[in-house]
């Protein structure tokens, strides 16, 4: 599906117009929200493209992008609240929020002297939020011009057009605690950040005391009074050649003699940078279209699935895994056994693997809108996606059109699979047969942040290697938790397990805890605590426990290259209409 320009025309026609009315009738009443709408859109597209997630609220307790900084002083939500009510009136579950906010922000910025530029519209909403990219990703306004560029590049924006985006910050109002530690105490030094322009540190002192008993929202208006001009223009890039940028990530545009040259451009060329600018803020992505900005609509999402029971992430990521470590992305693990023929499912390691009812749910629903289409191979590596950014791992994009094996490999799966007992070289050597280096290998067993281990590491408590003792390598503290979740008496109830947000982890959800764990001699499984035996491996457990968005790049990283071990394509294979069984007509 491709956005498309005038999209609404048959469908909607007016609702471009309802956007635009409401808008400038919302503009009379409240002209602040000018340069809110565009940092919502910002934060919205920034994180996994225009989709409308960062509108959505936390639920149950699970915290979405708009409660975590430095989402957490966005505005303009009910703006969009109040023109998707409008549109819905007339035209239900038509548009998009994410083609509202786009558009409505488009709005907003021409009516404060910025461009007016074509959009494409068809955008979906997302099903999702995504607060750990929010968190980690979003450019900071502390950046130094090293970080601000690395973090724009990461979404395919050259030098030229991070410049012409940070025009944006010509409107609006600075909040002093995004720029208090340039005032009083820049990087530790208990003093101002000596780039500053004297009087204009004072000015900015003057809105920003030092005293502790700020205002609520204290904060510096782009208009100021002394400033080059006012409304959406070139009074920004003015105000950095002078050395009065509010924001230290604004005035290290100046940094650079080739920076230096594009800030010195805008300055001077008003055409130029409003043309620009509207290049940038043309963007595309896909979803579902929400009934109500602030909550996915569908009961049947992962999403849904996952409030009710949210071990399924980790169940999706392991049955994921056993299906594509055998011979690739081919449902091949859902197979049921037939006639008395075992199949992957009912091996061992495979015969504890959970989450079969979800992906035959999630095929349910998908047969009754678009039957024999989408195969079991498909949904299995979306849904693991969806289960692992839900417990607060990364988000990455996916190949489709896998087709699914009309076999099952049950003595693949008993001989090639990892084992939990295995010792680093056993491990690095099976990883290895799939393609996976070191680096990889440390990184995709962070998948062991989350979820529920099964006392089959019963032997690592006892009698470890027959020794009749425990594994030395075990912290004692952590034993003797382990031993009571895991007693020796024998009468142990059914699937006793333990949990790797146990009592005393250093963290919980899908991160970097798991790594902190094996620095403190706390793995709960021996192949884990295994990654500390060689030099090499110990380094990247090291990197990772204190480097969590290079974890989340990393791990991103291995899944995609893990969805794309041997995947079955037309016209080998079938799409199964049942995922437990291979469909007769594809025979």
């Amino acid at each position: 599906i491709k956005c498309e320009y005038d999209f609404f025309h048959d469908t909607c026609p007016q609702a471009e117009q309802i956007v635009s009315s409401m808008v400038r009738y919302l503009y009379k009443k409240h002209s602040k929200i000018v340069p809110a709408l565009f940092r919502l859109v910002f934060h919205d597209c920034f994180i996994q493209g225009c989709d409308a997630s960062v509108l959505l609220a936390s639920v149950d307790g699970i915290r979405s992008e708009k409660d975590t900084p430095p989402s957490d002083t966005l505005q303009g939500f009910n703006v969009i609240d109040m023109i998707k009510s409008k549109i819905e009136e007339g035209y239900p579950a038509t548009v998009s929020c994410a083609d509202i906010l786009v558009l409505a922000a488009r709005e907003r910025i021409a009516m404060a002297g910025g461009p007016y530029y074509p959009l494409y519209t068809r955008r979906r909403d997302s099903l999702m939020s995504f607060l750990e990219v929010a968190a980690f990703e979003l450019p900071s306004p502390h950046d130094d011009l090293y970080k601000t560029f690395t973090s724009f590049a990461s979404r395919g924006f050259d030098e030229r057009e991070t410049f012409s985006i940070l025009g944006a910050h010509s409107i609006g109002i600075i909040h002093c605690q995004f720029f208090h530690n340039r005032l009083y105490n820049f990087a530790g030094s208990g003093g101002p950040d000596p780039s500053l322009e004297p009087g204009f540190l004072n000015q900015m002192r003057s809105r920003c005391n030092n005293s502790g008993d700020l205002p609520e929202e204290p904060g510096m208006n782009m208009d100021y009074e002394g400033a080059k001009g006012s409304g959406f223009g070139t009074h920004y890039y003015k105000s950095l050649v002078e050395g009065k940028g509010i924001l230290h990530a604004d005035q290290q545009l100046m940094a650079s003699d080739e920076t230096a040259r594009w800030v010195q451009t805008y300055s001077s060329d008003g055409p130029l940078f409003q043309r620009d600018f509207a290049q940038v803020m043309i963007t595309s992505p896909l979803g579902q279209v929400r009934l109500n900005c602030s909550m996915v609509s569908s009961e049947k999402s992962v999403h849904y699935l996952y409030e009710k029971q949210s071990e399924i992430a980790s169940a999706l990521l392991l049955s994921v895994f056993n299906d594509r470590f055998i011979q690739g992305c081919d449902a091949s693990v859902l197979l049921a056994s037939v006639d008395g023929i075992r199949s992957e499912k009912d091996t061992p390691p495979n015969d504890t693997l959970q989450g079969f009812n979800v992906i035959d749910m999630i095929k349910s629903k998908i047969e009754e809108v678009c039957p024999a289409t989408v195969s079991c191979a498909d949904i299995l590596v979306l849904a693991a996606r969806e289960g692992i950014a839900m417990a607060g791992g990364p988000y990455y994009p996916l190949y489709t059109g896998r087709r699914d094996s009309l076999m099952s490999f049950p003595e693949v799966a008993v001989y090639e699979l990892p084992s939990p007992h295995d010792d680093l070289y056993m491990t690095l050597t099976s990883f290895a047969s799939r393609g996976f280096d070191e680096r990889e290998i440390v990184s995709i067993l962070g998948a062991h942040s989350i979820g529920i281990i099964h006392c089959q590491f019963h032997n690592c408590l006892y009698n470890f290697a027959g020794s009749g003792g425990p594994d030395p390598s075990l912290e004692p503290g952590s034993l003797n938790q382990m031993r009571s979740r895991c007693n020796n008496s024998g009468d142990l109830p059914e699937e006793l397990d333990m949990n790797m947000d146990y009592e005393g982890a250093t963290g919980s959800g899908f991160g970097t805890h798991y790594y902190k764990s094996l620095v403190e001699g706390k793995g709960i499984l021996h192949t884990d605590q295994q990654l500390m035996a060689s030099d090499e491996t110990a380094r990247w457990v090291q990197t990772y426990s204190a480097d969590g968005p290079l974890f989340q790049q990393d791990f991103a990283q291995v899944m995609i290259k893990l969805s794309s071990l041997r995947v079955v394509t037309s016209p080998l294979g079938q799409i199964r209409l049942n995922c437990s069984m291979v469909s007769s007509e594809g025979l």
